[in-house]
């Protein structure tokens, strides 16, 4: 049997009156569920007056897969912005893996929402770069985005397929090579060569945190 992954629709979000959908993919292997990002909290105003989400329920997009969040063992996130890590508590039995230099910068004022990542009994894992996190799924240390940003390789499956997360916003900017003015302040040349190091995988199929497209056979 192979990893099966499904795409979760998190939540619609909005910023500068443009909407923004904000997925998350479920990696079901023979016996770990695996959950790559968490979508967003609910308990700051904050980001209630700034992003104005509209969120589904993370229980019930699980329960379409047979999954309950008690079974989840991993969560990966891709970073620590609001909209990524905003359900992590809910999964109580996981390890949450994060990019160490992504905690760092998440530990400095206005970056994220520090008790949707840094709560009592969280099981934090923090590692650095490229990592087996269980067999056929690795991280991919890909900063640009943020610091710490880190892509999902999944290879235990018939189609090996990369979550790009927010490496790239969109599939035609991934595509394309990138486009500067998406990085972290400071970090377009460490951008670019995220994608062009994240393309030479050569993943079948390649996802995004806020594309339904995918990128095939690059």
């Amino acid at each position: 049997m192979t990893a099966a992954i499904h795409r979760l629709h998190f939540a619609t979000v909005w910023s500068d009156d443009e909407q923004i959908e904000v997925y998350g993919y479920l990696v079901l292997t023979k016996d770990r569920a695996v959950l790559i990002d968490t979508g967003v909290g609910h308990d700051s105003a904050v980001v209630e007056t700034l992003f104005r989400p509209k969120r589904s329920s993370v229980p019930e997009l699980l329960a379409r897969h047979g999954v309950d969040a008690g079974d989840i063992s991993t969560v990966i996130n891709s970073h620590l912005h609001y909209d990524h890590c905003g359900n992590n508590r809910l999964f109580p039995n996981a390890d949450i893996v994060v990019q160490s230099a992504e905690v760092m910068a998440a530990r400095q004022p206005k970056y994220t929402i520090e008790n949707w990542f840094d709560y009592d009994g969280v099981r934090l894992v923090e590692v650095s770069g490229d990592r087996d996190i269980v067999p056929g799924i690795r991280v991919i240390a890909s900063p640009g985005h943020t610091p710490g940003h880190q892509s999902v390789l999944i290879e235990d499956t018939s189609e090996p397929t990369l979550i790009a997360a927010q490496a790239a916003f969109t599939a035609a900017e991934y595509h394309a090579g990138g486009d500067p003015a998406q990085s972290f302040k400071g970090m377009e040349a460490a951008y670019l060569e995220t994608i062009a190091r994240l393309k030479s995988l050569k993943a079948h199929k390649v996802c995004f945190s806020h594309d339904r497209s995918s990128v095939r056979n690059v």
